[in-house]
């Protein structure tokens, strides 16, 4: 993995997480549910990245205290599915 580092932020290509707290610069984006995210970068407290599905906001940030790794049943449940995006097929979601 390629690891670049700028001021205190640590950026570590491509890591995936389930993450409910998400704020974004224009607002709370959150979810009531756990949803699969991807995170580039990293500082002490936040995980920054993106939700895996919806309208597409970038650089978020997800606080580690509401942010997890994917567990092995998780893995494998995202490793078979598809990410569409306005009903045009994206790639795979893991």
């Amino acid at each position: 993995m390629q690891i670049t580092e700028h001021g205190n932020i640590k950026r570590e290509f491509l890591k995936y997480k389930m993450a409910t707290t998400a704020i974004h610069q224009l607002g709370d984006i959150s979810s009531d549910v756990e949803d699969l995210c991807f995170v580039y970068a990293e500082d002490d407290d936040n995980w920054y990245g993106q939700w895996a599905t919806g309208i597409g906001f970038f650089d978020v940030k997800f606080p580690k205290a509401t942010t997890r790794d994917l567990t092995e049943k998780e893995i494998v449940y995202y490793e078979k599915k598809n990410l569409y995006l306005n009903g045009s097929y994206v790639g795979k979601a893991l």
